[in-house]
């Protein structure tokens, strides 16, 4: 199984999660506290550090591809007791 993510559909995750966080973070005021914090601490963020935010995540989803990939082709172990005589 290929587990890696196409370049195009990389760069379509990164420009619309990008769009989507400033969009929230432009209007914040009507979130938790906490959430706000954290959108306030996205908008201070430059344009290159924003990419490289989601760089990682869509590192982090391969990764996780990779290893569920992994596990589904592992034998299955056998659950069934034998009895004991």
């Amino acid at each position: 199984m290929n587990a890696t993510i196409p370049s195009e559909l990389a760069a379509f995750v990164r420009e619309t999660g990008i769009r989507a966080f400033d969009r929230v973070a432009a209007t914040s005021k009507s979130l938790d506290k906490s959430l706000q914090s954290v959108l306030k601490s996205w908008a201070r963020l430059s344009a290159e550090k924003k990419n490289e935010l989601f760089d990682v995540l869509l590192a982090s989803a391969r990764e996780e591809h990779q290893t569920v990939a992994k596990v589904k082709t592992l034998p299955e172990k056998s659950t069934k007791r034998k009895k004991q005589t």
